[in-house]
């Protein structure tokens, strides 16, 4: 005589089956879960590298800027080289306006664009990105706008400075109102601004 399981039977004997498919779910959900968070933390962690080295990009360029501003203000360089100098002054020039539009935009590929040009400001043409202003938390946005000097007018300064310099039109006194930029209210406002990315950078990964 063959015995057939109860139907309360049966429920228990595929309790186990259905409690396996719910676990596996489960880890396969959790897994997910933790998949997508990961790669949310790893682009974070990847965009707020680029905008502190950019950033930090401009305190280097801004030097580099006033290094070559001296020599062409002291004329005693060889004529190719000044003119060297020159073109360099108005490529960093744009190199470093470039890259104020970037970090303003959080565009992560216009910040990769601008990082992969380096330090070396080589045949470096204006460009115009166009790109709206980005999210940024109160304290960043500051270290843009706020303060006196703020930043923005202060780095509109130093490039206007820096193409008259390239133009040959400067006078003594915008070299050395360009130097003292660059030793100070400049350097140290890049500065600010380097350290207010590196604490947005922080705060979105937190």
């Amino acid at each position: 005589m063959k015995l057939v399981p109860s139907k309360w039977q049966a429920n228990i004997l595929r309790a186990p089956t259905a409690a396996y498919v719910i676990g596996i779910a489960l880890i396969a959900l959790s897994a997910t879960v933790i998949y997508i968070s990961n790669d949310h933390l790893l682009l974070a962690q990847e965009s707020s590298t680029l905008e502190v080295n950019v950033s930090g990009r401009q305190r280097m360029l801004s030097q580099k800027i006033a290094l070559s501003a001296e020599i062409v203000r002291n004329g005693n360089a060889a004529i190719a080289d000044a003119k060297y100098q020159r073109e360099l002054l108005s490529n960093c020039a744009n190199l470093m306006e470039w890259a104020h539009q970037a970090l303003l935009s959080r565009d992560k590929d216009a910040l990769m664009a601008t990082e992969a040009v380096g330090v070396t400001c080589n045949e470096v043409a204006e460009v115009d990105l166009g790109l709206p202003m980005g999210k940024m938390s109160a304290d960043l946005s500051a270290s843009f706008f706020a303060g006196q000097p703020y930043l923005n007018s202060t780095l509109s300064m130093y490039l206007a400075l820096t193409r008259l310099a390239a133009s040959g039109d400067a006078s003594p006194s915008d070299y050395k109102q360009l130097q003292v930029l660059a030793q100070g209210d400049l350097v140290n406002l890049l500065n600010n601004l380097t350290y207010a990315f590196q604490v947005e950078g922080e705060r979105s990964i937190a």
